[in-house]
């Protein structure tokens, strides 16, 4: 059941991010969409923020496993796809969300701990230069993945994404994640 609540309040504001700009929405409209109370709502999440980069961390943490990938280009593809469906798209307005809490922020940080995650469930440490490029290149990424969902690259394909992407990864991230 919790599982479901954090899901409705995620599609109420979804919903209503498909209407109106973030800052014109509040806790108590998300509320009132996903028929459930404030305590509710905040038992799950900070704030409006916090749910709104839920959209990314639900699909980092969905795909980001052996199950579903072996390399990071396996990881691009997948977000080449979602940003192709009808999710991303609608959604395109909270991209201008700026700031610490912005879903800029939350792609970086928190592609760069999933994958400093792997990196040191494989045993590799990251040195200063690993965290550098690492950072810079997950900024980047969140850039890419805006450019790419308003249709930037008309005529690449996923697949020529991903490989482009990939490439450009820091060569420590390269290969296998999971041996």
């Amino acid at each position: 059941m919790p599982k479901r609540t954090k899901l409705a309040i995620l599609q109420a504001f979804n919903k209503l991010a498909k209407k109106k700009d973030f800052d014109k929405i509040t806790v108590e409209q998300i509320c009132k969409e996903a028929e459930v109370s404030r305590a509710t709502f905040y038992r799950y999440f900070e704030d409006k923020y916090d749910v709104m980069n839920y959209n990314y961390r639900l699909l980092i943490d969905e795909y980001m496993n052996p199950e579903h990938i072996t390399t990071m280009e396996d990881m691009f593809v997948i977000f080449l796809e979602h940003s192709g469906d009808d999710y991303w798209k609608p959604l395109l307005g909270l991209f201008e969300v700026e700031g610490y809490n912005s879903l800029h922020y939350c792609i970086f940080k928190y592609s760069f701990e999933a994958a400093k995650k792997i990196m040191e469930d494989k045993g590799l440490i990251l040195n200063q230069l690993d965290v550098l490029q690492m950072e810079f290149f997950t900024h980047g990424c969140s850039y890419f993945y805006e450019d790419w969902i308003r249709g930037r690259y008309p005529d690449m394909t996923v697949q020529e994404g991903a490989a482009a992407i990939y490439d450009m990864l820091p060569e420590k991230f390269h290969g296998n994640l999971w041996n």
